[in-house]
């Protein structure tokens, strides 16, 4: 039935369209129920800015900037949970007080690629120009409970095997205060060999929400990811930091 409908959209592409959207949600599908726990060098910034006058940049008004040790956990339940361990705040090991920073962003590994699953294709509608697939809220998402699509804009790059190798996503301001997401976020994807599967994991995050007169930004690179098992000994999850409101 999708592949009949997509043929009848996209009459010259739509039949490579459908077979790009099975690889792509077999892949989001592997992402959502079988990646293993595994744990990556999370290195960050976190700024709010405010926008420059007279063609100037930004002025950066806040900024912190972190490692640690990032842990992704397959629960009980099947769904996955990030925490950290903090390393370095600001260049300086890490202080058990805590500390705040302007922006924090989390839930990338999987999020990313939750525009591609199958039972989330629905909500979308999609285009394919060579390896950009652009997609957008299906003109009913907003009535269908199933959906968390309204308002949603994005696109995605695939590499030459018809991997995900970078994504980005605007959400209206509709969208973001009904659906409680960050208006405008982007991944760099790599593939990574897990317990003899590859998945596509990001290696590079960046978010952006409005904060009145100002922008919160966060950035994020993921390197050294590996299988998360008995043999390797991590200290202690330190809570996640306050993010002022």
């Amino acid at each position: 039935m999708l592949a009949a409908w997509l043929h009848a959209q996209q009459p010259a592409s739509g039949d490579r369209l459908a077979d790009v959207l099975v690889h792509l949600g077999a892949q989001a599908t592997a992402l959502d129920r079988s990646l293993p726990s595994f744990t990556c060098l999370q290195k960050a910034n976190s700024d709010e800015l405010r926008e420059g006058r007279h063609d100037q940049p930004a002025k950066v008004l806040r900024h912190v900037e972190f490692t640690a040790n990032l842990r992704v956990r397959r629960l009980a339940d099947g769904k996955l949970a990030e925490s950290a361990e903090f390393l370095t705040v600001n260049g300086k090991p890490f202080d058990a007080n805590g500390f705040t920073m302007p922006a924090y962003a989390q839930g990338g590994f999987l999020q990313a690629v939750s525009y591609f699953l199958p039972d989330q294709q629905r909500c979308y509608v999609y285009t394919l120009a060579g390896n950009r697939v652009d997609f957008t809220a299906a003109p009913n998402a907003a009535a269908d409970s199933h959906c968390r699509s309204a308002g949603t804009t994005g696109f995605a790059l695939l590499d030459d095997d018809g991997n995900l190798k970078h994504i980005e996503r605007n959400v209206s301001a509709y969208g973001a205060a009904v659906y409680h997401l960050i208006p405008h976020a982007e991944v760099d994807m790599v593939p990574v060999t897990l317990n003899g599967v590859t998945y596509p994991l990001s290696s590079h995050l960046v978010s952006e929400r409005p904060n009145g007169r100002f922008l919160d930004r966060f950035e994020s690179r993921y390197t050294g990811c590996k299988l998360f098992t008995a043999t390797v000994i991590i200290g202690p999850v330190t809570s996640m930091p306050e993010v002022p409101k």
